[in-house]
């Protein structure tokens, strides 16, 4: 029980940080449907319960990502880089 709190904690947090950067490009570390990581720059355009709307810049296409998913997410900065070193 005291996990599944927790849990819900975190999941809590990340989805009020991705509704800060809503509208915005980010990178985002998140674990694939293989729990593999990846790394994505997208333009987040809906922040739902469980799911995240996103236009990936680098495949030029709409994406849903599982909000509980994401690992992490950092605002692009002007040049489009991050200090994210994930995959570099």
């Amino acid at each position: 029980m005291r996990t599944y709190i927790r849990y819900r904690e975190v999941m809590g947090d990340m989805r009020k940080t991705l509704e800060k950067y809503a509208g915005q490009a980010v990178v985002i570390i998140y674990a694939d449907r293989r729990h593999r990581m990846t790394k994505r720059r997208v333009r987040l355009l809906a922040v739902e319960e469980d799911r995240i709307q996103a236009f990936c810049l680098e495949k030029g296409a709409p994406r849903t990502f599982l909000t509980a998913s994401v690992l992490a997410a950092e605002p692009l900065g002007k040049a489009g880089k991050t200090a994210f070193t994930f995959g570099a």
